[in-house]
C-alpha cells in the first residue's frame, strides 16, 4: 500500500494509512491475516468461518475507533476526531498506525514496510521498461 499511497502524494490527495497487527481472536498464532480487519470496519461478528472468533472487549474498541476513522474519512478526508487517537496524514514522512493485538494505536513515520515496498517498486519499474523495448 506504501507504493500506492506515495503516488497519491503529488496530487495532495488525503491518504492514510494503517496496518492491522490485532490477529482474529483465538486465532492469534496465525497473526494478522488477510481480510482480518472486516469484523472491525463493519461491526459484524461472524460466529462462523476463516474470521470467526471469540471478539470481546479490545475487538469491539477496535471496531469502534475504526467505524469512527472511516466514516470521518468518508465524511471529511480525515479520519480523525475527537473520540479516536490521533492517525497522521501519510504525507511526505509516510506516516501509518499500527493496530496492536493489545487493541493500541501506535503512530509511525518512515513508511510501512520499507524493503518490501521499494522491491515492488523495482519489479514495476522492470515490467514498465521491458514493455517499452
Amino acid at each position: 500500500m506504501t507504493t500506492q499511497a506515495i503516488s497519491h502524494n503529488p496530487a495532495k490527495n488525503a491518504v492514510y494509512e494503517y496496518q492491522l497487527e490485532h490477529a482474529i481472536p483465538g486465532q492469534e498464532k496465525d497473526g494478522a491475516v488477510h481480510s482480518a480487519d472486516l469484523p472491525y470496519v463493519f461491526g459484524f461478528y461472524p460466529k462462523t468461518g476463516n474470521i470467526a472468533g471469540p471478539f470481546g472487549e479490545v475487538d469491539f474498541k477496535i471496531a469502534d475507533w475504526v467505524e469512527i476513522y472511516w466514516t470521518n474519512f468518508a465524511r471529511a478526508g480525515d479520519p480523525n476526531g475527537s473520540s479516536v487517537p490521533k492517525w497522521p496524514e501519510f504525507s511526505h514522512s509516510q506516516n501509518f498506525i499500527s493496530i496492536t493485538q493489545d487493541g493500541q494505536v501506535i503512530p509511525h513515520s518512515g513508511g510501512l514496510r520499507p524493503q518490501q515496498c521499494e522491491l515492488f517498486r523495482k519489479i514495476l519499474e522492470d515490467r514498465r521498461n521491458l514493455s517499452h523495448h
